[in-house]
């Protein structure tokens, strides 16, 4: 009895104490946790600050940049301010539809298509809210273009057709195995049967095979080539029966892909489709809201109907007539279309490299004399010229660049601008190598550079020297680079701050448009989740800072390009992302029971991405007046009836503040 006393007294004692020990831990334990959390949170914006898009550039080709852009956003009445509350709220709607997409993929693995192959996904990606933004966003500049390439896929389809073909059509000639007529290996347009005595392969009129194919139906005979005939354009193996299995390995890939330059090439090449091509071309990039490209060129393969190979200057002159007169149509102008340029990208692929290569060197002298004789006439101009640079262009893997490398330094003068393709290659330490020897020469962009984040010394050097990367994320997954958008190297580029350009090589043979599903796998998938619109911005922007424009040039470019960026800020602004908001809440919180319970509870709330019928091509230009008609109606509390004819609802007060993944710096001022 006297002991459970004496126990009673020091517990009554001790509580307080041990009270006290108790709170005092517990305190320590949450500042440990409070410190530790504040630790985290600051290397995160530490690294953020010096990523791509966040870092401030000091370079003065960047200020330059910040300079014209500040001026004709005061010359237009968007004040800074102004710009930055634009900026700011889209950039919290675009974050919202970015964390959706990327919530159902980490709550639903199957759903989040970054895992996938780009041509499982394409039809989802289309359905996409975010890609069709992204869709509608001025990307200007399209830097890494081959013209080959250029196209829908169902363009390519319909060249060997009589309606494509008109006059034409009875001289187009098929090339296949002489025991199957149906074993497409090309084309040829000539006068008379092109078939030579040795050659292992045949020529027959196409207009004879359709109608045979048809049953003396030609009608029925074109549908039946084309099905057999599409396939062979795309390395889409969903759609190709010729080859079922994915392509796992790197040389399978660029075999089948060389393979369509072949089938396709003898359409391409003779002259009068080559300039409807070329112009279907650009305007497909018109529609992609592209304003400028440049266009990869051999010049050494067009053909007239007497099968005479025509000179490269006479190719070139082809290509500028083309250009030319697209740039000064009234209805591109009215769209904003700044005009293409050249580079003169010859194969590296050569039987004597060392009897060749000087003939490259040469060709490319006499196109440079041909452009300062015509540039010349009109003493007033003061551009970059129409042909603008040299590369060259081909499989990685197969050859060595040093010799070509040393000649380009020894045969040209160092106003040259080199655009060279370097390091499409896995291999470290061997075909890599081509990288020392780009980054060493007065390059200006390097194509690819895939191989860039091995080399640390290198991409250090190349942010030094301001050399530019032309990344083309999904061409690298096509042919076998990579296997997964998450690990591309891209990520490592935009972490590092390297000077970067998203490009998509040839996007005709993956059914991808020129530049917005470049644009959408990078901010998605390839870019980290923190990753906002800055890096979209200064994408673009980069697109004018290494382009091969002049001083001159480029601030016309972007005066041409803000305007439009403007009226893609306020599209953003004036559409409600209320739902998106109520679907992330949602994938958050009930995770794998969301679509069950999302159907019960919200029958008319689209399970997985809304529709996208809201969003509308511009019909004009932004303006001034249409600016101040905006400002107007959102001073009166209504409807943006003066900027958008009112087909938007500006519902912005539905976005909780800070949902979106967002600091508090501004985009203005973040080194964009």
């Amino acid at each position: 009895m006297r002991s459970t006393t004496v126990i009673t007294i020091c517990l009554v004692f001790l509580s307080p104490v041990i009270g006290g020990l108790s709170s005092f831990f517990k305190k320590n334990k949450e500042l440990f946790t409070d410190q530790h959390r504040a630790n985290v949170e600051s290397a995160i914006d530490r690294e953020l600050s010096m990523s791509f898009g966040y870092a401030r550039d000091i370079n003065k080709n960047q200020q330059f940049i910040d300079y014209v852009l500040e001026k004709y956003a005061k010359s237009l009445g968007v004040r800074r301010g102004e710009l930055e509350r634009l900026e700011r709220v889209a950039n919290e709607k675009l974050m919202i539809l970015k964390e959706v997409e990327y919530e159902m993929g980490v709550k639903l693995s199957n759903k989040y298509l970054g895992l996938y192959d780009i041509f499982d996904i394409l039809r989802d990606i289309k359905n996409s809210d975010l890609f069709n933004l992204i869709k509608l966003m001025p990307k200007f500049g399209y830097l890494h273009c081959h013209q080959t390439a250029m196209g829908t896929i169902d363009y390519l389809m319909h060249m060997p057709t009589r309606v494509f073909c008109g006059q034409h059509y009875d001289m187009v000639y098929l090339k296949h195995h002489k025991s199957n007529e149906l074993d497409i290996r090309g084309f040829k347009v000539s006068r008379s049967e092109p078939n030579a005595p040795d050659d292992p392969l045949k020529y027959t009129r196409l207009k004879d095979v359709v109608y045979r194919l048809g049953d003396h139906n030609m009608d029925v005979g074109e549908q039946k080539f084309l099905q057999i005939f599409r396939p062979l354009l795309t390395l889409n193996k969903l759609v190709n029966a010729m080859s079922k299995p994915r392509f796992t390995k790197v040389k399978p890939a660029w075999d089948a892909f060389a393979n369509i330059f072949d089938v396709i090439g003898g359409l391409l090449n003779y002259v009068p489709f080559l300039e409807k091509h070329l112009e279907f071309g650009l305007e497909e990039m018109l529609a992609d809201n592209i304003q400028y490209v440049e266009i990869k060129v051999t010049l050494g393969t067009a053909y007239d109907l007497d099968n005479s190979r025509l000179l490269p200057t006479q190719t070139f002159q082809i290509y500028k007539r083309v250009c030319e007169n697209f740039r000064l149509n009234p209805r591109n102008r009215a769209k904003g279309w700044i005009g293409a340029k050249l580079i003169y990208s010859p194969y590296k692929h050569l039987d004597n490299v060392n009897m060749l290569k000087e003939d490259i060197f040469l060709t490319y002298k006499q196109l440079l004399e041909l452009d300062a004789r015509e540039r010349a006439v009109d003493w007033r101009r003061n551009d970059s010229g129409f042909l603008i640079g040299i590369d060259l262009t081909g499989h990685e893997e197969s050859t060595s660049m040093s010799d070509f490398y040393l000649s380009y330094n020894k045969s040209l003068n160092s106003n040259t601008n080199f655009f060279y393709h370097a390091t499409e290659t896995n291999f470290y330490g061997t075909v890599d190598d081509n990288l020392y020897d780009a980054i060493h020469m007065p390059v200006k962009r390097i194509g690819n550079g895939y191989s860039i984040v091995k080399h640390p010394y290198l991409m250090e050097l190349a942010k030094k020297r301001d050399i530019c990367f032309e990344a083309c994320s999904i061409s690298n997954d096509v042919l076998k680079l990579t296997y997964d958008f998450r690990s591309h190297p891209i990520g490592v580029l935009l972490a590092n701050n390297v000077p970067l350009v998203l490009s998509s090589d040839d996007p005709s043979y993956w059914e991808a448009f020129p530049l917005t599903h470049d644009f959408y796998i990078t901010f998605v998938f390839i870019s980290s989740y923190r990753h906002d619109m800055r890096i979209l911005k200064k994408l673009t922007t980069n697109s004018i800072r290494y382009s091969g424009l002049s001083k001159r040039e480029k601030e016309l470019a972007l005066k041409s390009w803000f305007p439009k960026y403007v009226y893609w800020l306020h599209q953003i602004n004036d559409i409600d992302v209320s739902q998106q908001q109520i679907q992330l809440e949602r994938i958050k919180r009930d995770k794998k029971d969301y679509f069950l319970q999302n159907e019960k509870e919200h029958p008319n709330l689209t399970p997985f991405i809304l529709s996208t019928t809201h969003f509308q091509e511009p019909n004009k230009q932004f303006s001034e007046s249409q600016m101040m008609k905006k400002k107007e109606a959102d001073s009166q509390g209504g409807q943006a009836n003066g900027f958008n004819n009112g087909e938007h609802n500006t519902n912005i007060t539905n976005i909780p503040p800070n949902t979106a993944n967002t600091d508090n710096r501004n985009i203005w001022t973040s080194g964009v």
